[in-house]
């Protein structure tokens, strides 16, 4: 079914697996882990069809979302962040903190900034179809400055309630590129895709990176930190095969954010 994008569907999976292991849930298998995933991709569903109502010509639904571009990242973030993170809290049967609300109002924060990222690859059918996107509604600068509010808000909230130094130092680190990204964004014509590519890889890093220190032992989550800090940023600083640059921004374009329905 074209609707259920597998791959844009697995970026969902750190999100619904971040609760759990922030309560110490994953330490055993769970039934209820199976169902909550299957849940999970129901609500990708609905996301989805939410996404198609963005790009629906003529939007019919009361808030007329698609015609406020101010309000369709936001409605995506909450979408895909806050949705598959309840959806895991349930799962575990664990009661919602203070620290589950700034867990995912970093990460809401933080994948708003991304959505707004992605009209950048459907600016020209969205131009020729007269939909006001905020890049279209705004310009480039300004989508960078909201992009870059995203992320500086994004990560203060995320420092508030990351547990480790080590872990703390790390995610630093990929922020930066991300920041550096959002430079060559600003100041390219030509390397938009590229730009936003390789920040949006640093920003699974994040997520990924906290995922697997959550989930480790304590006194193995540092170690595992660092090395996979590592691998990220080998892939990061080392420059793509002659073959395929070409062609890498739009694959990573497709697989690293959720796609946009036709």
């Amino acid at each position: 079914m074209r609707m259920l994008r597998y791959r844009t569907a697995a970026l969902l999976l750190p999100f619904f697996l971040l609760g759990p292991a922030l309560h110490g849930g994953l330490a055993t298998f769970r039934w209820s882990y199976v169902t909550g995933a299957v849940a999970l991709f129901a609500c990708y569903l609905v996301a989805t069809c939410l996404n198609d109502v963005f790009d629906v010509e003529v939007d019919r639904a009361p808030l007329r979302i698609c015609a406020r571009p101010h309000l369709a990242a936001p409605a995506l973030g909450l979408a895909y962040v806050a949705l598959p993170y309840a959806v895991g809290l349930a799962a575990a049967g664990a009661e919602p903190t203070s620290l589950d609300v700034r867990v995912v109002a970093a990460l809401v924060v933080l994948f708003t900034g991304r959505m707004l990222l992605k009209d950048f690859r459907d600016r020209s059918g969205d131009a020729a179809f007269g939909k006001r996107t905020f890049l279209l509604v705004h310009g480039k600068r300004a989508v960078i400055g909201a992009v870059l509010t995203c992320v500086l808000a994004g990560d203060a909230l995320l420092v508030s309630v990351l547990q480790s130094a080590v872990l703390i130092a790390v995610v630093q680190t990929y922020f930066a590129a991300i920041v550096f990204e959002l430079y060559r964004l600003c100041r390219s014509e030509d390397a938009e895709l590229a730009a936003i590519a390789l920040g949006a890889r640093m920003g699974n890093a994040v997520i990924l990176t906290w995922l697997g220190f959550a989930i480790l032992p304590e006194g193995e989550g540092d170690v595992f930190v660092v090395a996979l800090a590592a691998v990220y940023w080998l892939a990061y600083l080392l420059p793509a095969p002659a073959a395929t640059t070409a062609a890498a921004p739009a694959r990573e374009s497709t697989t690293a954010e959720p796609a946009r329905a036709s």
